[in-house]
């Protein structure tokens, strides 16, 4: 399933930054191998990874230096990470050891850091220990999924109980996830944007996929400006408008 956007800037997608975290909810990872493939396009060699755990991929995951090197001699990107099967579980990879991850670093042209989960919800509020942003780190994309929009907060953001004090106020006054609390969300140094604060910040508000989401989305995208966040670009997977 290909990524599109419907609206908004992505400035970075000319400018290159050398590494990129994601983090949030509701598109994460298939924002990242979308932007793989993007820059593998222009003759980059990308690697995408996790500092903490993603499923293992079907294509494109390589086991040591030699495989990444032939992933990206044949223009595709390169996937590293441990593997960790679990009984029972689909294949997932985790973290590689540090001095191991930055050797790779070295090598590559882009990479690509899946810095967060949510447990396949849209909508996170990070803990103290998330996200895991590396030091390299010069862009942090916040992802949020429109289907939390309107929804029950317990049901749809992860990690709701652990709200900071900033949000807390916020989340009392709501049963459903409104607006205005996502744009709180993803604006909040101890919400999406933790750890993004001296690095430069751009919003994807994905699975805008009916009007009415796309009206949502427009307003949060209002209500960041407001509070000097720009950068916000609305995406689906369903229907080409654009590319990325």
């Amino acid at each position: 399933m290909e990524h599109y956007i419907i609206d908004g800037p992505m400035d970075f997608l000319e400018k290159n930054p050398a590494v990129i975290s994601l983090v949030g909810g509701g598109g994460k990872t298939t924002t990242m191998f979308a932007l793989a493939e993007h820059y593998c396009r222009l003759g980059k060699r990308v690697l995408v990874t996790t500092t903490t755990h993603i499923g293992k991929p079907d294509r494109y995951y390589a086991s040591d230096k030699k495989e990444v090197l032939q992933l990206w001699e044949q223009g595709h990107y390169a996937v590293v990470g441990q593997q960790e099967k679990k009984s029972g579980l689909p294949d997932k990879l985790k973290s590689l050891p540090e001095p191991e991850l930055e050797m790779y670093m070295e090598l590559a042209d882009m990479v690509l850091i899946e810095a967060d989960g949510a447990k396949c919800l849209p909508c996170k509020i990070p803990n103290q220990t998330e996200p895991v942003i590396p030091a390299a780190c010069d862009l942090v994309i916040g992802v949020m999924g429109m289907s939390a929009w309107n929804q029950p907060v317990k049901t749809h953001c992860f990690r709701w109980e652990q709200v900071s004090s900033d949000l807390t106020e916020r989340f009392a006054d709501n049963d459903r996830i409104t607006t205005e609390l996502m744009a709180e969300i993803l604006s909040s140094p101890n919400g999406t944007k933790k750890g993004a604060e001296t690095r430069n910040y751009h919003v994807i508000l994905n699975q805008c996929d009916t009007p009415e989401r796309i009206r949502a989305a427009e307003e949060i995208r209002e209500k960041l400006s407001q509070r000097g966040i720009r950068q916000v670009s609305l995406t689906c997977y369903k229907e080409k408008q654009g590319n990325l």
